[in-house]
């Protein structure tokens, strides 16, 4: 059975994607997860970010479970004609999900910021 978030309308349009309240962009970003069992600092890479919340591969060691709260900094591009730095981000976050990725060895997790972000994200 599917669940509900990945039915199809006639359209073919995915209800998920109409659900989102902020846009995704497709950029790496460096993301730090703090272990809220051991304080242990985990860096991992994002792949899709939002306002909202974001995707993130981890090994699959570090799994977190579905409604698990962490502690997370994210270091975000910025750039200008002369300068280039990465803007620290800090936000407590919760698992929505997560799921093994192609060689078993990350898994990929989706996390929603507890409160929307202002990243000023243009890609």
């Amino acid at each position: 059975m599917t669940p509900g978030f990945m039915k199809k309308k006639s359209s073919g349009t995915n209800l998920a994607n109409e659900r989102r309240r902020h846009k995704r962009h497709d950029i790496a970003v460096k993301v730090v997860i703090i272990q809220p069992d051991d304080g242990q600092a985990v860096s991992v890479k994002a792949s899709d970010i939002s306002d909202g919340g974001v995707f993130l591969a981890a090994p699959a060691k570090s799994a977190m479970p579905q409604g698990q709260t962490v502690d997370m900094k994210m270091y975000i591009p910025r750039s200008t004609a002369n300068t280039y730095m990465l803007e620290e981000v800090v936000s407590n976050a919760c698992v929505l999900r997560h799921q093994m990725l192609d060689d078993n060895s990350q898994v990929g997790m989706a996390l929603k910021f507890d409160q929307s972000l202002d990243l000023g994200l243009e890609v």
